[in-house]
């Protein structure tokens, strides 16, 4: 009986191991699968990302190279005729759409207004000190095409972009600057149509961190040198991804990014990291309520076993404790008693002192009655 309830005891304790390493195999699994699941999430929205800031990319390209065409040709009209460019510019098709507003401007050699097309305009005002114009002063003998930070337009209370190209007279001296300039709102319109989702954003940063355009207003906070918040100066990849939590509206986004050299610009998509991962939270929650159900499966499973084995166990022991009063009693008797097999040979002897018992036992143990040596009995009187 020992052994039957040790046995049982290894059984439980089997039943056990076998329950742990089947839980472990399982959430193994789940966790691997779920894993994989979250690489292929963020896989196919970096692959997205890196999709739409090439198309980004490509776009204001295009559109930059357009107003640069313009700026070229406004140029050698000015020279042509500098009377007949104000009906150029009103009459020409507009380099950067029909539905966007756009001004030009020429700034002598002294940083003087020359001509402007807006609307109440000084001619004569002194405009040295504007970004569009000193970028061109601090290098008077190279052609190149500016592209100026927002900067507030008091008439309008907004911002407006510039872009500008240096001026040279025949003997290639500095001859002044001619400007275009217009509403980063015509950018803005443009990323606001990508559809990234109620929190995708796109943006066009100077690789300093200064915001040019964007696809979502979040006010004056998201005009703010960025530097802070990721340092495309530092980061010398032309194409590349990070997450990063927005300092200003508190969304954690994927950012796929694509730099435009040429400009000292960069393209920058961001997409919801929740949005991104909003599949993969679904799937995981499938996985774990399916495991969690197995789990508790498998538990109740075991305990139901583990009662059962447990009160077989209680059993066995309360018949060793039943056996063991029952042979303690015999052995305080002088009566005994004894089992015979279906030959009539003895099996079992208990009772009397214990010196009879031994001496009983190899005696009388696989033999018959008759067979035994008795002094007062004859094979007749059996």
């Amino acid at each position: 009986m020992p052994t039957r309830i040790s046995s049982m005891a290894k059984v439980r304790t089997l039943l056990a191991a076998m329950v742990v390493v089947l839980l472990v195999l399982l959430w193994s699994a789940i966790a691997y699968e779920l894993r994989a699941e979250r690489e292929r999430a963020l896989a196919s929205s970096y692959r997205e990302g890196a999709n739409l800031a090439q198309t980004v990319s490509a776009h204001f390209t295009a559109f930059v190279r357009n107003i640069d065409q313009w700026l070229k040709f406004a140029r050698a009209e000015w020279f042509d005729d500098s009377a007949h460019l104000g009906k150029i510019v009103r009459g020409a098709r507009s380099p950067v759409g029909d539905d966007v507003a756009f001004e030009m401007a020429v700034v002598g050699r002294d940083g003087r207004l020359e001509y402007s097309s807006a609307p109440g305009s000084v001619l004569g005002a002194d405009l040295s000190a504007q970004p569009y114009v000193r970028v061109h002063t601090a290098r008077p003998h190279d052609d190149f095409l500016s592209i100026g930070d927002p900067i507030p337009d008091p008439v309008t209370g907004g911002s407006r972009i510039h872009l500008s190209r240096p001026m040279h007279d025949r003997k290639g001296r500095y001859a002044g600057v001619i400007v275009l300039s217009l509403s980063p709102k015509a950018l803005n319109r443009t990323y606001a149509a990508i559809d990234l989702g109620r929190e995708g954003i796109v943006t066009l940063r100077r690789t300093g961190g200064a915001v040019l355009a964007r696809s979502r207003d979040l006010g004056p906070a998201g005009l703010a040198q960025t530097s802070r918040w990721y340092s495309f100066a530092q980061d010398s990849r032309e194409v590349g991804h990070f997450t990063r939590r927005s300092t200003v509206d508190g969304v954690e986004r994927i950012f796929s990014f694509r730099r435009m050299p040429e400009y000292g610009l960069v393209a920058v998509v961001g997409q919801s990291l929740g949005a991104a991962l909003a599949k993969y939270r679904s799937e995981r929650l499938a996985y774990l309520t399916g495991g969690g159900t197995i789990t508790l499966l498998l538990l109740a499973l075991l305990a139901v076993f583990a009662t059962r084995l447990r009160r077989e166990a209680e059993r066995e022991r309360e018949l060793r404790r039943s056996e063991a009063r029952f042979r303690s009693l015999i052995e305080l008797s002088f009566e005994y008693f004894w089992e015979q097999d279906a030959n009539f040979r003895f099996t079992l002897i208990e009772g009397g002192s214990e010196a009879w018992h031994a001496a009983a036992r190899e005696r009388m143990l696989g033999r018959t009655l008759w067979g035994v040596d008795c002094t007062n009995m004859t094979p007749e009187s059996w």
